[in-house]
């Protein structure tokens, strides 16, 4: 397979030249290589130190690779004619023996790998012949299989005519008789051949299991989706809304995307982290902290307090509370969520009612109750608008959730709290707030009052229950007006 920029057909050649470190025998290399056509020519024996690359002044580039010092022994290298020099991925050098060179091929994923060698002669010292074969067997197994690898240069090795038990690896065009260094070819082929054969069998097997790999999770995620499917159908026929949210929302695939910007009092747009921070919180205490209104509502004060209960707090009260806490509510400043304090009922009343009766006693609550998380939720209109997010601030669940009236929990009480933590453009703070509780506290007394008059005066005439109920639902009405 040629080059990706060479001709349709790439001749290689490989020669032994004795040396190139004598006058005029690059020049006679480079002869032999034009009269042969050559694309790329291996030479061994260059005798030439150090390693580098030189381009010769008739264009054609050399790679060489020798001994670091020493006398001008050995060497091997690979020149490069002038198409061929355009096409290498790269070379490295491997010493005085090995040199070798990859390039691109007309496959964009294949690619030609060169090794060029001059391995030692028969009669070296056998220490010599094993750490040469065990460097290039170290350079061979580096190599893809998918590449097509090319050894050549000089072995120094006679492998003679006979193949006999060879014929994968050997031709039948050896000459003379087969000494010790062509057994060691022989068997390093053989070995090659082999571990060729174990890797692509190894690949085929992982191809295979890759491919069931690849069919079983196309088979799991129908069936995942196909089960949030249901559930998402089930959630929807019975009602409950947050796991259809849920359900179709890992379904879609969609995520929340957070505004990247955000504009100042004068309509200009904030990119910096730190100026758009400090922008919210301006838009934020201008908001919650503005003046009590001018004219506030004259509402007369209640009748009748609430009943709540004045005594120490009880272990059965807390542990009713704990209970009643609803999940999936975001933690405060104390990270604690609900379900943390829900997990072990018995744990949670003992540690908190020691903190609810020192609480009680000391009059004091803790500093982190004082403090929040204050939570931006985006409106409709441009989201760049601090003036279209509406804040929430995300309280202690201890210190906010456990209310204790009576001995229960009263939602209602938990909302009028609530009031004071959601400011919009036309509320406002301190006084409005506290004469909005106010109207609260007379409209309950109301609804008390009127809910007992039903019960009470059974034997009233019709009219009068007429006016009890119409009494009941004003009342119940402005409640909603209060609370929504």
């Amino acid at each position: 397979m040629p080059p990706s920029s060479a001709r349709k057909s790439l001749r290689i050649g490989s020669w032994n030249v004795r040396t190139l470190y004598e006058a005029g025998k690059c020049k006679q290399a480079l002869s032999e290589m034009h009269r042969n056509k050559l694309d790329i020519l291996g030479i061994s024996e260059s005798h030439w130190t150090q390693f580098g690359q030189k381009r010769f002044q008739t264009g054609e580039e050399i790679l060489f690779s020798g001994k670091d010092q020493g006398p001008h022994r050995e060497g091997v290298a690979l020149i490069l004619s002038k198409t061929a020099k355009k096409t290498p991925r790269g070379w490295e050098a491997q010493g005085s023996r090995i040199n070798m060179a990859s390039f691109s091929t007309t496959n964009k994923r294949i690619n030609m790998n060169i090794i060029q060698i001059y391995a030692p002669t028969n009669d070296d010292d056998e220490e010599k012949k094993d750490n040469f074969y065990n460097r290039l067997q170290a350079v061979i197994k580096d190599l893809p299989n998918k590449d097509l690898n090319i050894i050549m240069g000089d072995a120094n090795a006679k492998v003679g005519e006979d193949n006999t038990g060879y014929e994968e690896t050997m031709g039948k065009h050896g000459v003379g008789q087969m000494n010790e260094n062509g057994e060691r070819i022989k068997k390093e082929a053989v070995n090659s051949a082999r571990t060729r054969t174990e890797k692509e069998a190894a690949q085929l097997e992982y191809s295979i299991a890759a491919k069931e790999v690849k069919k079983n999770i196309r088979k799991d995620k129908v069936k995942y989706l196909t089960e949030l499917a249901e559930r998402a159908e089930k959630a929807a026929q019975s009602g409950h809304t947050r796991v259809l949210y849920q359900t179709t929302k890992l379904i879609s695939g969609q995520k929340n995307t957070t505004m990247a910007t955000v504009k100042d009092a004068n309509g200009n747009t904030i990119f910096d982290k730190e100026a758009q921070n400090k922008r919210w919180m301006e838009h934020f205490e201008g908001l919650l902290n503005r003046s009590p209104p001018n004219n506030p509502l004259d509402m007369l004060p209640a009748r009748k307090d609430l009943p709540i209960c004045c005594e120490l707090p009880a272990r059965e009260e807390i542990a009713k509370a704990a209970k009643q806490l609803h999940a999936n509510k975001a933690a405060g400043p104390d990270a604690i969520p609900p379900e943390a304090l829900k997990t072990d009922i018995d744990v949670s009343k003992d540690i908190l009612h020691a903190l609810f009766v020192k609480i009680w006693k000391e009059e004091q609550f803790p500093k982190d109750w004082k403090e929040g998380h204050l939570v931006k939720l985006p409106k409709k209109g441009d989201l760049g608008n601090c003036n279209n997010y509406r804040g929430i601030t995300l309280l202690s669940i201890p210190g906010s959730e456990t209310i204790m009236v009576g001995g229960s929990q009263l939602e209602e009480a938990s909302k009028f709290t609530y009031l004071g933590s959601i400011i919009d453009d036309k509320g406002g703070t301190g006084t409005d707030i506290k004469t909005r509780i106010g109207k609260a506290r007379a409209a309950f007394g109301l609804l008390n009052k009127g809910e007992k008059g039903i019960e009470d005066d059974d034997d009233d005439d019709d009219d009068d229950d007429d006016d009890d109920d119409d009494d009941v639902l004003k009342v119940r009405a402005y409640l909603h007006l209060l609370v929504s």
